[in-house]
């Protein structure tokens, strides 16, 4: 985007005798983080990402910077929804570019979009792997204010993630929702939902149980689900009625892939 950036993220994460730390960080407000800290045994770095501002509003150009060196372990969340206000003149263009270094694993895992009526998004996600990665990547959105009737009112909402492995584009997915000009509620779309999400999944020969598990999970959870793969890439997408239905389907499928992936149980993370 050509308009000068207004809120800025960006952290460098470094492994030293198995504990990853933050070597070095900057943001600029309306972004910011919280210290890193741990709740694994394994050094994991987990962090949380602010915009204690409350929303993104017209106008607003905010990025996300997150590189990992060699053998750091991050999980990165967000504390509450991202809300998208109204915006009558112009749109909000979010970035988040991630870097993961050899042997690194980078679990992003950040809450619901939420596009308030008249509000114009796009959002640009870029992943970048070494073939000895591992990434889960997630994002979620809703329809909007539901509880105020603002059900698939907002202007549009786009999303871009693309996912490189080595330099090479593996992962280019791309959404583009105007409830102006399509029925978001149609077939191939929220199919009468009001929430959805993608979970991208990447290791290095990908176990074959992982699939399986995510699919199990996913069995007997109030929303609709399913998980396709294409060589070391897996992508959950699930549809459900409300936001809370689809964290705890989301929630059983990141416990159920995790100790597969990553070798450890998941844990509580702390929210609101």
């Amino acid at each position: 985007m050509a308009a000068e950036t207004t809120g800025i993220i960006r952290l460098d994460f470094k492994n030293d005798g198995g504990q990853t730390y933050l070597a070095s960080q900057y943001y600029k407000l309306p972004l910011q983080i919280l210290p890193p800290h741990c709740q694994d045994d394994d050094g994991t770095a987990f962090i949380y990402l602010l915009n204690p501002s409350g929303g993104i509003m017209q106008g607003d150009r905010l990025s996300t910077e997150i590189h990992l060196r060699k053998q750091a372990r991050v999980l990165a969340t967000s504390p509450s929804c991202a809300k998208f206000y109204r915006m009558e003149d112009g749109f909000a263009y979010v970035k988040t570019l991630c870097t993961i270094g050899e042997e690194a694993v980078l679990e992003y895992l950040p809450e619901h979009n939420v596009p308030f009526s008249g509000s114009k998004t796009r959002l640009e996600n870029l992943f970048y792997l070494k073939k000895s990665s591992t990434l889960l990547a997630l994002e979620m959105l809703t329809a909007g204010r539901k509880t105020r009737g603002e059900s698939f009112q907002y202007g549009y909402f786009i999303s871009r993630t693309k996912i490189y492995v080595e330099g090479e584009l593996t992962v280019f997915d791309s959404m583009n929702l105007n409830p102006e000009n399509e029925d978001l509620r149609g077939v191939g779309l929220f199919e009468g939902h009001e929430a959805a999400a993608s979970l991208y999944i990447y290791r290095a020969e990908l176990p074959e149980n992982a699939t399986a598990a995510a699919n199990e999970a996913m069995q007997g959870q109030q929303s609709r689900g399913g998980v396709s793969q294409i060589g070391n890439i897996a992508i959950v997408r699930i549809l459900a009625d409300d936001v809370r239905r689809l964290r705890e389907t989301m929630s059983a499928v990141w416990k159920a892939v995790r100790p597969i992936l990553l070798g450890k149980e998941a844990v509580t993370l702390r929210k609101y």
